[in-house]
């Protein structure tokens, strides 16, 4: 999956439509080194581009802006994962600077989920189904009056 097609601006002195593909890519190499908390709780760890958490960036004059989406709007863990991207993103040459915002009009759902992230979803429930049974404590107990 590929980020959603930020809408750029110029990224430098020189007026260009848009960073060159080397930053670019670089600035996606980095968001991709950060997991998001709860599949990572889960046991299937999915980077926030392909969780769909990343919406797109902007770059201009050294000044990143970065607008990310949560999948509940209750989530507590939004900030952390965000700080920690942002310390990413500050490794990067060109960028001097990071600002970041939550789109909180934007409603997450497992479409927003790269394939193949979907896939290892499905597989990591799969496996948590086979484990654990409806009412599987209730067998446990009887087993041990025994």
């Amino acid at each position: 999956m590929t980020v959603q097609s930020p809408s750029y601006v110029a990224w430098d002195d020189r007026g260009t439509d848009g960073p060159p593909a080397e930053v670019d890519q670089a600035i996606e190499a980095a968001l991709r080194k950060i997991y998001d908390p709860c599949s990572v709780a889960a046991g299937t760890s999915i980077d926030i581009v392909d969780m769909g958490l990343v919406r797109g960036w902007r770059l201009e004059d050294h000044h990143l802006e970065v607008d990310y989406c949560v999948t509940a709007v209750s989530c507590r863990l939004a900030p952390s994962f965000i700080k920690a991207a942002e310390g990413e993103l500050l490794q990067i040459e060109t960028v001097e600077e990071v600002s970041s915002k939550i789109d909180a009009t934007f409603t997450w759902t497992e479409d927003q989920l790269a394939a193949s992230a979907r896939e290892r979803l499905e597989v990591s429930r799969t496996a948590l189904r086979q484990q654990v049974r409806p009412q599987q404590w209730r067998t446990a107990s009887s087993e041990r009056d025994e």
